[in-house]
């Protein structure tokens, strides 16, 4: 009957002793795979940075291209206050030098 128990004894731990490393072995497989998954994302994330940092970089170029100091900016418009101006005061005096011309020959 010993022997018996023994070998049952055996056999269970020789079982728990494969399921122990199937348990292992199949860990390891999910724990793999995972960080494989894990490794493409990175490196789709890592790919993605790249490309923002990148357009980042060409519309602070593109920015610094266009921009034009506040200061230039109240020239320009000084400028063409003063020259609107002119206008006017050009239109205005046609204006009345065309009507002071009708009102002599009408009269």
């Amino acid at each position: 009957m010993t022997t018996m128990l023994d070998l049952l004894k055996s056999a269970s731990g020789l079982l728990a002793l494969l399921a122990a490393v199937a348990g292992l072995v199949g860990g390891w497989f999910v724990m793999r795979t995972k960080a494989d998954s894990n490794e493409r994302r990175v490196s789709a994330l890592e790919d993605r940075a790249a490309r923002i940092e990148k357009e980042a970089a060409d519309f602070r170029i593109e920015v610094a291209r266009s921009y034009v100091p506040h200061d230039k900016l109240r020239e320009v418009e000084e400028r063409l206050a003063r020259r609107m101006d002119a206008i006017d005061t050009a239109i205005r005096e046609g204006h009345r030098a065309l009507m002071e011309l009708l009102s002599r020959r009408g009269a």
